[in-house]
């Protein structure tokens, strides 16, 4: 199924082409588009995000391209439980496509002419709520996939918000690492590295995504900041100075909050040790009541987790490499890579085999299957 854009014509995969029809483009980003669309047997409507071949960074490199689509999925699922739709993922190795549905819960990133209509900025806790949805995904690429540059991708059209869970999130993850910002040599762009969870991230490491941040959240909110951006640039400026000067920038666009007010005066400080701490940016939910009923599944849900970590410890005694990211584990068996991504949300335990890349997804506490399918194909087993 062909689509006409203004560059190169664009072709639907086949098999999501069969299950879907009426495709509307809503967006496009460095490796991929996002279209509308209804499935033909039931008209419930979707979003399909499609891989586009077309893009520089998925013909410089497919694998990277395709890795990166399917972990910002998992990511998104993991954020927003249900939303993606894994029975459609389609992986097209002659085309060099990879597509997949995701449930629309009114999904939309947030652009310049129509912010307005999407969200209150007005009002501080939407404000809160996205600075914390956002660099909760700057930490996971920071810290957990290894990726600097990720201001580079701090834009109003590259955050999407949630409306039924409203939440925000981060996207265009392909961005980064487009050809020409790639910091890894070329013939190692689908390594993988793991890291210690032991270091804790400081403010100071992500200076530069906190203030494009800061930034973006004033473009956001129609505030000029251009003076501000001159000031920057100006090594021997006195502190004092700038600090008036964002003051004066800012001036009441925050004024319905002084908290808030504050915390984006020092994400735009040119002084390190004057940027928030990470956790001012975090979002304290009250404990809701837990009944005896909740209390008692609670107890039988723990009790079957420490049965399969027992199994799991016997698989890591058993078998030759284990390595260990922050409350995650990736272990390597001598067929299978096992992992399972711990979070607040995460119920979900995901393997793979080593050679041929075929990828399982089963309930963590119910031990049910949840989703089956085949990835990317590797050249290199060494390299997932």
């Amino acid at each position: 199924m062909l689509i006409n854009t203004d560059e190169n014509k664009f072709s639907v995969p086949p098999k999501t082409a069969f299950a879907y029809q009426n495709f509307k483009p809503i967006s496009e980003t460095a490796s991929y588009r996002i279209f509308n669309a209804e499935t033909k047997k039931t008209h419930e409507k979707h979003l399909i995000k499609i891989l586009d071949p077309t893009k520089d960074l998925v013909a410089y490199s497919f694998d990277l391209a395709a890795t990166l689509f399917i972990q910002e999925l998992f990511h998104l699922q993991n954020r927003c439980p249900g939303s993606v739709l894994f029975n459609t993922l389609e992986i097209n190795l002659n085309r060099k496509q990879v597509a997949c549905a995701i449930r629309p819960h009114d999904l939309s990133n947030l652009q310049l002419d129509k912010i307005q209509e999407r969200i209150d900025l007005k009002n501080p806790e939407v404000i809160e709520k996205l600075l914390n949805g956002v660099l909760l995904d700057i930490e996971f690429l920071w810290k957990g996939l290894q990726m600097k540059n990720i201001a580079s991708i701090l834009e109003p059209e590259n955050i999407y918000y949630l409306k039924e869970t409203e939440d925000f999130y981060l996207g265009n993850w392909g961005k980064i690492i487009e050809k020409g910002t790639l910091d890894q040599p070329e013939d190692d762009l689908t390594a993988t590295t793991v890291i210690s969870g032991e270091s804790e991230l400081k403010s100071q490491d992500l200076a530069r995504e906190i203030k494009t941040l800061g930034f973006a959240l004033l473009e956001m909110k129609g505030i000029n900041y251009a003076s501000l951006k001159q000031l920057q640039e100006m090594p021997d400026l006195n502190p004092v100075v700038y600090d008036v000067a964002v003051k004066t920038t800012l001036g009441d666009s925050f004024k319905d909050s002084d908290k808030l007010q504050n915390l984006i005066e020092r994400m735009l400080s040119r002084e390190l040790h004057n940027l928030p701490n990470l956790e001012e940016f975090r979002i304290n939910k009250s404990e809701p009541q837990i009944s005896a009923e909740e209390v008692k599944k609670e107890v039988e849900g723990e009790e079957q987790k420490i049965e399969i970590r027992d199994q799991i410890e016997g698989l890591k005694t058993a078998f030759s490499e284990t390595w260990v990211m922050g409350n995650s584990w990736l272990l390597s068996l001598n067929y299978f890579l096992i992992f399972r991504l711990e979070s607040a949300d995460s119920k979900l335990l995901a393997w793979c085999s080593l050679l041929n890349n075929k990828i399982n997804i089963a309930e963590f506490e119910s031990k049910q299957s949840y989703a089956e399918f085949d990835g990317v194909k590797i050249s290199d087993a060494g390299k997932i």
